[in-house]
């Protein structure tokens, strides 16, 4: 499968996260809206036998998910901070201090491009917590996620009400220099339409509220994309947050979500069927699996998620091969 890069420059603020199941439901209601209702469920039905999309989630460009190893305990944390020498000896605060901002580290979620490829080169979590505190690194993350306060709009007087009318709304903003990358695989489509389709999605938004202005992108480019992984992997780190199919790898390291999906385009406002989906619980993006027979992709399309046996649940692994 031949991967891309695809990258956007948001142009507001977004109410939805970029996971890819999110992303793989907007290019289908691009082609729901563009092709019509047979080319959507053709498109869906070579899923059963050789999926001809897989994509990641959403990163700030030049950012990848942390690959998830096995977790360092606070004995083993203490002794990486003491072969450093950024204490004095038997300096009880100062050793405290350290482990403060090295509990920060342990809980990263994103880490930079060079990092990234090191850790799918073999580095392990032990030097690269050595690394941070020997370079005095600090915890960045180019996106700001703010609570903001609403005002409810009374529907019969159209004013707001005296009492109770406010609301809150989770929003995620990025810096004017800030883009965001997707990776995709493809398999039988071209770089054409994956170009038509995010161009379709950029002009009628992502996610939540996209017609009160959230969730709006402008398509920067689209190129070819290798990632610099190791020839023989033991292991893959999912770029994607998804759901195992009964014969994939089990052992590894993981962070779970449950999913409340909701069903988008014209199905989420109106018509007789629930807009909700049934709960389903995924692993994350930056969760990792021993295996030594590395495929292109894992994971399943996920039936029986919704009263209408139609509605799918995109749950595939965006894999990319790594040695620990």
């Amino acid at each position: 499968m031949k991967t891309y890069e695809i990258i956007l420059h948001p142009e507001s603020s977004f109410l939805t996260p970029f996971q890819a199941d999110t992303i793989f439901g907007s290019i289908c209601w691009a082609i729901r809206y563009m092709e019509g209702e047979k080319e959507l469920e053709d498109f869906i039905s070579k899923y059963q036998t050789s999926p001809p999309l897989i994509i990641s989630n959403g990163f700030p460009t030049g950012f990848f998910p942390k690959p998830l190893h096995e977790p360092v305990t606070r004995e083993q944390l203490i002794e990486i901070v003491k072969e450093t020498d950024k204490i004095k000896k038997d300096s009880k605060k100062e050793l405290i201090d350290i482990l403060k901002i090295m509990k920060k580290f342990k809980k990263e979620k994103l880490i930079k491009k060079d990092v990234f490829e090191e850790l799918l080169n073999g580095l392990s979590e032990k030097d690269y917590l050595k690394r941070k505190i020997d370079e005095n690194h600090e915890v960045y993350y180019p996106e700001k996620k703010f609570t903001l306060y609403k005002n409810a709009i009374n529907r019969v007087t159209s004013h707001t009400n005296e009492e109770g009318g406010l609301f809150t709304q989770d929003e995620t903003f990025y810096s004017n220099e800030t883009n965001i990358s997707f990776f995709i695989k493809i398999n039988g489509i071209d770089k054409e339409f994956i170009e038509k389709i995010f161009k379709f999605i950029s002009l009628n938004g992502f996610g939540k509220k996209k017609t009160t202005g959230k969730g709006h992108f402008k398509l920067i480019d689209i190129k070819e994309y290798k990632f610099n992984s190791p020839e023989n992997p033991n292991a893959f780190v999912s770029l994607s947050s998804f759901v195992p199919s009964e014969n994939d790898p089990v052992e590894g390291w993981y962070d779970l979500q449950v999913k409340y999906g909701k069903l988008g385009g014209h199905y989420a406002s109106g018509n007789s069927r629930t807009p909700f989906k049934k709960p389903i619980r995924m692993f994350q993006a930056g969760s990792v699996f021993k295996t030594n027979n590395l495929k292109e992709y894992y994971g399943q399309l996920v039936s029986n998620v919704h009263t209408d046996e139609k509605i799918k649940q995109y749950g595939y692994v965006f894999a990319v091969g790594m040695k620990i």
